[in-house]
Formats: C-alpha cells, structure tokens, sequence
C-alpha cells in the first residue's frame, strides 16, 4: 500500500523499536491522538446540530439513512429512524438531510 511520505517515515520508525516499553509508548501516544481526534469531531456534531435537526446517520458502509434528532448526550444521540428510536455515536451523524 502506498502511504504519503510523512506516514511512510513514522511507519519505518516504528519497525526500528527495540522494546515492550517503547512499543508501550507509541500505542499510548497513538490512543491518546485518536481520542483527541474523536473528541474533537463529537464537539463539531454537537454544535452544529439540535433536537429536531433531520440529519443523515451512516447505518453501514453502504447506507445512510434520515433520522431526526430527539437528543444529544455526551458522545451519543437518540435519533428516530422511521418511527423506531436508535442511540447512534456522534461520529455516524454525516449532515443535515
């Protein structure tokens, strides 16, 4: 698979450790952004929707389907899909339908 350059150097550091403890660090380092980077697209989501907005929720790879907001919690919402209320991660909210 080809990688930009940048990914391709961390990816070639990475082979280069010779320790648990190291190894430890970077998974450590690596949880610690995609956290960062979920939080981070949950505050988007909560700001630029409400209860009420109808909005398109990624069902599968393949499917979106139009919900409306009923509530938004801390890094969920309760979406009624076709009259059956689902709890969906912020995450699987695409946009305004």
């Amino acid at each position: 698979m080809k990688y930009n350059p940048r990914l391709q150097a961390i990816l070639n550091d990475i082979t280069q450790l010779k320790t648990q403890t190291e190894l430890n660090e970077v998974i450590r380092a690596i949880k610690d952004k995609q956290h960062e980077i979920r939080t981070m697209a949950a505050i988007k989501v909560k700001r630029a929707f409400g209860a009420g907005d109808v909005v398109k929720v990624r069902w599968d790879k393949n499917t979106c389907k139009t919900a409306e907001i009923v509530r938004i919690m801390r890094t969920k919402a309760v979406v009624d899909v076709d009259g059956e209320r689902w709890r969906v991660p912020l995450n699987l909210i695409e946009g305004r339908a």
